[in-house]
């Protein structure tokens, strides 16, 4: 760590030598690749097994397999984040409560996520970019985003970056927010899909047997973006087409997935843009 200076002055500092490092890294060992993608899984995501659920771990692994299935020429590079899990979620409201309490303060924790990838993708010069999201992951995705621009990289200065969020645990205006604090120059090199799915059952904040009991999308963090309630997420896309038509946003209707929400469930449909 540098000597001098207060101690955030040099926690800053060794946070820009750790994400120099990571990117001249990540550029070394993708030399021969024609892509770099990031992969962000979503909320609850434990890196060593926990009761009956999937780890981080598994979830890259069909991940990347997928990514593998298209041209083959990709460097996946996986992103953890949220080790939180603590089962389960019931039909007691009571109960599901403090699950959705920690689920609020995970959409806070994933905005510094994404200014932390911010500063390993500034380093990613002329390289295509693309990130791949699930879930809560596009809070990371987002902020991101937002945050190349303060470091002074614009997807322009690169060779673009592509958002590929898959059922995001986002409300429209995640996305319009982002919009609206970045210039036409930034937003250039910019190409977002939004993988919805009505049906599910998560992202509707609904119980998964009758869809009957639950808060519902807009309570405890807006979800509604993602399972495309009351047609937000077409809604959203038509507006920034007419308000930002550098930078459209592209919605593709996953609704064959059903129910799931497990990112499995999306790679394995034919909707998915490896599979097409």
């Amino acid at each position: 760590v540098p000597a001098g200076g207060d101690l955030t002055h040099r926690m800053h500092k060794l946070d820009e030598q750790i994400c120099h490092s990571m990117s001249g890294s990540i550029l070394s060992a993708s030399a021969d690749s024609a892509e770099i993608v990031f992969m962000v899984h979503g909320y609850r995501k434990p890196y060593t097994p926990v009761s009956d659920t999937r780890t981080s771990i598994r979830d890259f692994e069909d991940w990347e397999r997928a990514l593998r299935s298209g041209d083959g020429r990709v460097f996946p590079v996986k992103v953890f984040w949220d080790g939180m899990y603590d089962c389960c979620f019931s039909m007691s409201p009571k109960k599901n409560r403090p699950h959705f309490e920690v689920f609020m303060r995970a959409r806070e924790q994933a905005k510094e996520v994404g200014v932390g990838l911010s500063g390993i993708i500034s380093g990613l010069s002329g390289r295509r970019v693309e990130i791949q999201t699930h879930s809560l992951g596009a809070m990371v995705a987002v902020h991101c985003l937002g945050h190349l621009e303060k470091t002074g990289y614009t997807a322009l200065h690169g060779a673009g970056i592509e958002l590929t969020l898959i059922a995001p645990a986002l409300a429209p205006t995640d996305v319009e927010n982002l919009y609206q604090t970045s210039d036409s120059y930034s937003r250039g090199g910019w190409n977002i899909n939004l993988l919805c799915n009505r049906k599910d059952i998560v992202l509707r904040k609904k119980d998964f047997l009758l869809a009957l009991i639950g808060p519902g999308p807009h309570k405890y963090g807006d979800t509604s973006l993602g399972c495309n309630h009351r047609k937000a997420a077409t809604e959203l896309s038509e507006k920034l087409a007419a308000t930002c038509p550098d930078a459209p946003v592209r919605v593709i209707d996953m609704s064959d997935v059903g129910k799931c929400h497990h990112i499995t469930c999306y790679l394995a449909s034919s909707q998915f843009p490896e599979n097409r």
